[in-house]
């Protein structure tokens, strides 16, 4: 809601990508295991910040969710 405010357009897929990762995330430190998941969660964050680095801005959106 916030990101449709500030650029005032919304579409239907404004959080996709985000649920995708937090999704992912979950997934993989465990469903039900919150530490877990924060840890998932820091894990494809520092593969996005590193692919960011080495490879390139490019790299980032493949690196950590292959797509």
């Amino acid at each position: 809601m916030i990101w449709g405010l500030y650029f005032n357009t919304i579409t239907y897929n404004l959080g996709f990508r985000t649920g995708l990762i937090a999704f992912t995330s979950a997934v993989f430190g465990g469903i039900g295991n919150i530490p877990g998941a924060a840890l998932g969660g820091m894990i494809i964050g520092l593969i996005a910040a590193f692919s960011d680095a080495y490879i390139g801005p490019n790299g980032r959106r493949w690196s950590s969710l292959g797509s």
